[in-house]
This record gives structure tokens, C-alpha cells and sequence, in this order.
């Protein structure tokens, strides 16, 4: 048996047809036109198509479901019947939903991701990529549920830093070979509130560089070419610099560091917090700042694997959480 859906009239005619469909079984039809054409689906996988002349129908002749006008009916049962006028809902071989349609029109549902990560993350609801300063790239990891389709995307975006948590700034700078101190874009009420870094290599507060308000200086001077990253880690919850802690986190930021040493044999550590995703963390061996695209990934929430092959001996690793 085969399904037809068309138009006739005053000699104009666009029709398409189904392939052979099986007796006795429910199958998923689509009628769509689109760029001239008309297309029949069957089971989301288009079967024939048409080329159309003309409007849908003459505004005198009813639209037909289920017969042929001036002709006999199909002898079938029919079930969640939807018209879409003005988009053309299908234009590729598609999944046919296993759903019925929802009863309810033109309702916005407020959903609140549960999890964002990288752009490159697999196991996030979202990934967030920096653009520039002002501008933020996201994109929704994984395929939409073609039942219930996003059709827009709402997000609010704050400095961090005005909450309370997250990296109040994150400022790049190149050594000379002669200066030893570099101005910071806001002030640092300590220097344990300041994650620095000299191509890659953590340096340690109080021994390697001190800070005083918006100065950052370092014992000797930085070697030509060499990158700096200064990170400040955090700001009191109404955005000024809150009290330093223990651990260097200022405000309401706490923060915790899990320390391994490596023994050749195993690529796997437990931590003893649980994050949602790998960049929720710092982690460095052997001082080297490890990418977490590249270098490692989180299992379960506290398992930390290494994608490089295992640790070396002696080999020693640092993983620091700010939250």
C-alpha cells in the first residue's frame, strides 16, 4: 500500500508519493514542501517528491486528511495529526519521535542547566568558549530531543568575582629579562589571593613574588620571553576584596589542594572532593599547568585519570579546587 498527499486543481498539480508501507502496523507520514518541492517522509526517510506549482489548494476545496477529494477514504486509523504552517519542519531523512505530541501550545518552559563546561567537553550540558572580553560563545553539547525542540536560549552572565567565587581577573603578561614588577588591573589585598605562574610553573607566594595593591613583584627578574599569568582568585561577596583566609582564597571562596606523588605504575588518583568537571580545577605536575582537554579527565566526580600514559616515579601532582 502506498500514501498520497497532493493538490488538484483547475489543472495544477503537486504530489508525492509513499514508498510500500506494511498492513496492520503504525507508521510515522510527513508532507512537507520545501524550495519549490513537495516531499513525502516515511518513517523520517523521504521516500518521492514532487515539484510544486501554485498554492496548497483552492480556497473553495477543503483540505482532505485521510481521502481523496471526489474519492474513496483510507481504510486506516490516524493518530496525532499536526499542521505546521509557514515552516517546513522537516527538510533532511530525520528520527521520528516515540512520543506523542504535547497537548499544551505556545508554553516556555524555564529549564536551569545542570551542568557547564568546556567547549570541548563531552559529558557537560553545555560548553562555554571565550570570545573576548565582552563576548561569550556557547553551544548545547549532545543532540536536542526532537519532541520537544529548544528554540531559545536564555543566559545571564556576571563577572565573577561580584558573587563571591570564580576568577576576578586572569592578566597576561612577558618577561623582559630585567623587570621584576608588573602592574595588576585591580588591587590584591595578599599575595595568597594570587595564583602566578611563569611559563607554567606555579611560583609560590611570599617566596617567588609578593604583592602590594595593584603591584605584583617577583625576587629577581623574569627571563626574556617568558609568559606570566596572574590570577586573582576571588572577590568578597559585594565585589571588594574580602579578608584573606588560609589557603589564599579572599571572601566567601574557600578552597582545597590534594597532593600525589607518582609511581610509574598507576595514571589514576582519587581526590577528596567531588567536581562536576575537570575545569572546576588547577592541576600541575611536576609545576606544569595540565590542560584539562589534553592531559587528564574526572571519572565519577573524584577520579582523576591522566590521558598521557601513566605518572612517572617520583613524579609529584598538585590539584587545587576553588569554590
Amino acid at each position: 500500500m502506498k500514501i498520497e498527499g497532493g493538490s488538484y486543481d483547475s489543472g495544477m498539480k503537486w504530489t508525492a508519493y509513499s514508498s510500500e508501507i506494511a498492513l496492520n502496523t503504525w507508521h510515522h507520514l510527513a508532507y512537507v514542501r520545501y524550495n519549490n518541492k513537495v516531499y513525502m517522509y516515511v518513517n523520517g526517510t523521504a521516500t518521492d517528491s514532487g515539484t510544486t506549482i501554485g498554492s496548497l489548494r483552492n480556497n473553495s476545496t477543503s483540505v482532505l486528511i485521510g481521502r481523496r477529494s471526489h474519492g474513496t477514504y483510507t481504510n486506516a486509523y490516524l493518530d496525532d495529526i499536526r499542521i505546521t504552517k509557514g515552516l517546513a519542519r522537516y527538510t533532511a531523512n530525520f528520527t521520528p519521535p516515540t512520543e506523542a505530541l504535547g497537548t499544551v501550545i505556545n508554553t516556555v518552559d524555564t529549564k536551569y542547566i545542570s551542568q557547564i563546561g568546556g567547549w570541548d567537553d563531552t559529558d557537560v550540558d553545555y560548553g562555554i568558549k571565550k570570545i573576548s572580553n565582552s563576548e561569550l560563545s556557547i553551544k548545547k553539547m549532545g543532540a536536542d530531543d526532537v519532541t520537544r525542540p529548544i528554540d531559545r536560549l536564555y543566559v545571564n552572565v556576571q563577572k565573577l568575582g561580584a558573587i563571591g567565587q570564580g576568577v576576578a581577573f586572569d592578566q597576561l603578561y612577558t618577561g623582559d629579562g630585567s623587570a621584576t614588577a608588573f602592574t595588576l588591573p585591580a588591587s590584591v589585598p595578599s599575595a595568597r589571593d594570587l595564583m602566578v605562574s611563569v611559563e607554567g610553573l606555579v611560583q609560590i607566594p611570599t617566596v617567588d613574588y609578593s604583592v602590594s595593591a595593584t603591584t605584583l613583584t617577583f625576587t629577581t627578574g623574569v627571563t626574556s620571553g617568558n609568559l606570566v599569568d596572574a590570577r586573582y582568585l576571588a572577590l568578597g561577596p559585594s565585589g571588594a576584596a574580602g579578608p584573606s583566609g588560609a589557603g589564599g582564597g579572599g571572601g566567601a571562596v574557600s578552597s582545597a589542594t590534594n597532593r600525589f606523588t607518582g609511581n610509574g605504575v598507576i595514571s589514576g588518583f582519587e581526590m577528596t572532593r567531588s567536581v562536576s568537571t575537570a575545569d572546576e580545577i588547577f592541576v600541575y605536575v611536576n609545576g606544569l599547568f595540565q590542560d584539562s582537554g589534553d592531559n587528564f579527565t574526572i571519572t565519577n566526580g573524584t577520579g582523576l585519570y591522566f590521558t598521557n600514559g601513566d605518572i612517572a616515579s617520583g613524579d609529584k601532582v598538585i590539584v587545587r579546587h576553588i569554590y
